[in-house]
């Protein structure tokens, strides 16, 4: 993400948030990469945690 962001610590704690997001989602819509999973946890961390830090800080920047 480019820009100044909030820190490095808020930045984490955000991202952290997001891959538990992504994960819930995955597993609500019962969704399997390449079967089931550490690759499929990570995909949707990595996913999660860019979305949730993309939507703060199109709220709050």
């Amino acid at each position: 993400m480019s820009g100044e962001g909030k820190g490095c610590c808020m930045n984490l704690i955000i991202g952290i948030i997001g891959s538990y997001v992504g994960t819930f989602i995955s597993h609500l819509l019962n969704i399997e990469l390449l079967g089931k999973g550490y690759l499929t946890n990570f995909v949707f961390c990595v996913v999660g945690a860019v979305t949730v830090l993309w939507i703060w800080k199109k709220l709050f920047d």
